[in-house]
This record gives structure tokens, sequence and C-alpha cells, in this order.
């Protein structure tokens, strides 16, 4: 059985031969040691296929920096977010290749009244379309020829509205001036609306993940009713070309977020992830959604995986995959590779679903 036959049972609650795997390698050394020297449109998939990873969510386009050694970068730009929202005056940048994360360090604001007067657009729909389409087909084929599923992973409008404004004025909106809040959000839905129906209409993959952080390891980090009323239906927009293309719908927030589960299963939502074991009890979440939600994750990316022993980093896969995998619907994930993760520990997690993840088992 290949990875997208067993990755598209798994989606479908079918048992495959084995758990599948899936995840995103955001570490250069990994991606050097696995997957060689040369461009990452070549080394990054090499690198997931070494470590036996049947799926993958980052894009060749954006993983170009995973390969190289760049000093770490600041620059000044209009476009924010993958250049789906441009605003008159730029945004400064700061890019640190040791943590492969990019952050705002200077804003063209300073109060939610500047706001009104800095001119932040949506990027033209088809423009969006058209340059998407081509990286979404772009990544789909690099990772083919490793014989790794593609998928896409975006949206994030409510992540995006806390990013631009940093999370001191987001919390001030929100506390103080919700419908200017909503109306930033209504602003940036169109350009994650286009950028997730180019992925609908191309039909790039079996699946799509949309991301929104909306939880930490205690719990929500906002108002469920805000997240309900104002959040989520905007939302539910955003998804429906997936939802009519027939593609599986991913939620993505690291965190606990049970108390929304239920809502975002309305929503549309047929998977979730991360399942992080230190914050959730996987299985209690696979007896309580476990046929209605796909589980992804169940390995500890927070400190086990970087600081663990091989050992201990599949002994946790293996307790999460006896917990979760019975009767199909789940697949094993740390979330992300970060740069600070042994090799050896990588290794260790996906071996684990060869060793301990064949079906049929028991339930």
């Amino acid at each position: 059985m290949d990875s997208y036959e067993r990755f598209v049972r798994v989606l479908n609650f079918e048992e495959p031969d084995r758990v599948p795997t899936l995840d995103s390698i955001r570490s250069p050394r990994i991606v050097r040691e696995m997957g060689g020297r040369g461009p990452a449109e070549e080394a990054v998939p090499r690198a997931h296929s070494a470590l036996g990873l049947d799926v993958a969510y980052g894009g060749v386009g954006a993983a170009t920096a995973s390969i190289g050694e760049e000093p770490p970068k600041i620059w000044t730009s209009k476009y924010y977010n993958l250049g789906l929202v441009v605003c008159e005056k730029p945004f400064t940048f700061r890019w640190d290749p040791a943590t492969q994360t990019t952050w705002v360090i200077d804003r063209p604001f300073k109060s939610l009244d500047d706001l009104d007067g800095i001119g932040l657009e949506p990027l033209r729909e088809d423009r969006i379309i058209e340059e998407q389409t081509s990286e979404f087909l772009r990544s789909r084929k690099a990772y083919k020829k490793c014989g790794v599923v593609y998928i896409g992973y975006g949206g994030s409008v409510l992540e995006t509205s806390y990013r631009i404004l940093g999370f001191r004025l987001f919390s001030q909106a929100l506390l103080r001036e919700k419908d200017r809040l909503r109306k930033l959000i209504e602003k940036i839905a169109p350009a994650a609306s286009a950028y997730v129906r180019s992925y609908a209409e191309a039909r790039i993959g079996p699946a799509f993940i949309y991301g929104d952080d909306i939880a930490g390891k205690n719990g929500l980090l906002f108002n469920p009713d805000f997240l309900r009323n104002d959040w989520l239906p905007i939302v539910r927009k955003i998804v429906q070309p997936l939802v009519r293309a027939g593609i599986k719908l991913i939620y993505h927030s690291e965190g606990n977020t049970e108390l929304m589960l239920n809502d975002l299963i309305d929503a549309g939502f047929e998977g979730l992830w991360p399942v992080e074991p230190q914050v959730m009890d996987i299985g209690e979440i696979k007896r309580k959604y476990g046929d209605k939600l796909v589980l992804i994750g169940g390995v500890d990316n927070h400190y086990l995986l970087q600081h663990g022993s091989p050992e201990e980093v599949e002994r946790q896969a293996r307790e999460s995959i006896e917990k979760a995998a019975p009767g199909s619907g789940f697949c094993l994930s740390t979330d992300e590779l970060n740069p600070d993760t042994p090799t050896v520990n990588a290794i260790a997690a996906y071996r684990a679903a060869r060793k301990y993840g064949v079906y049929p088992m028991e339930h």
C-alpha cells in the first residue's frame, strides 16, 4: 500500500496496512542529514521520504531556507502573510534561521486608532489564485517524486489578525473594540478564501489543513462566545470550497481545543491536529470524537522530542498508537520537526508507526 492510499483510508476511517505519518521538517540539519545537499525542491522531499513520512504539509517554495546557512535577515515590506495582504505603509520583519521563524519587529501603527489610516487590504483574488495554484502544483510534484503525499496548509484569519496587530493591540481590540477587530478579520478573509479556493479548484490533495491557533496548554486563549459568534462563521465561508470539492478538512491549533471540538465538527472539520499528549488525553479524545475526527499527533514536540531519549520518544509514540489507532482514524505526528530536534528522535518517532501501528490491531 502506498502513502496516498494509506492516508486516504485513514481519512475515511478505513483500516490501512499501518498507521500513516504526517509532519513537516523545519530543521536545516535534519534536511541535510536525511535529504542531502541540493535545491530545496529535491532535498526537502527526499528528507521526508528518508524519515518514513507519508504526508507533508510544507511547500517546497517555503522550505528553501531550510537547507541553507543564511544569517538572520531584517527587511521591510508592504506585503504580509505570504503576500496575501498588502499595506500602504511597510512592516519590518526579522527572519531567524536558527528557529526558522519570521517575526514582525516594527508595525506602521502604534494604536488601534492608527489602523484607519494604514490602508490594509487583501491582494486581488485572481492574483492569489494564480500564484498559489502554481506553488501548490510545484510542491505536489516535488513530493510525489519521493512517494510523499503533499497537502495544503493555511487560511488563518484570526492568527493573521493578531500577528498583524501584535497580541497587545489584538487583546485591546477584543476587549474594547470588537467591531473594529471583526472588520479587520473580514478584510483579511477574502485573501484567505482565495488561497483556499486555489487549492480546492486545482484538487491538489485529499485533505487541507486550516490553521488558527486558538488555545494554549491550559485551554482556549479567547472567549468561546467570540470564537463561536465572530470567528467561526467567517471560517465556515472560507472553507466551503473545500467542502464542496470533497476535500477533507483538518483543523490545526496547538493547545487544548476540546471546548471547541463540537463547534469545529459542525463547521465541517473532519480532522484535528496536533493532538498533543501532554495537553489532551488522546485516548479520551478518541473515545469522545473518534468516529467524527481523524486524530493527528501523539508525540510531544515541546519537550520530549528535543530533550528525551529515542527510547522515550518511541515509547510515547507506541502509547499513542495503542490508544488512538484501533479502528483507524489516526495519523502519527509530532506537529513539526523544529531545528532543535535530534535526528535520532525523529527516526524513533516514525519507526514506531512501522513497529506498533500495523493493522489489524486489537480494539
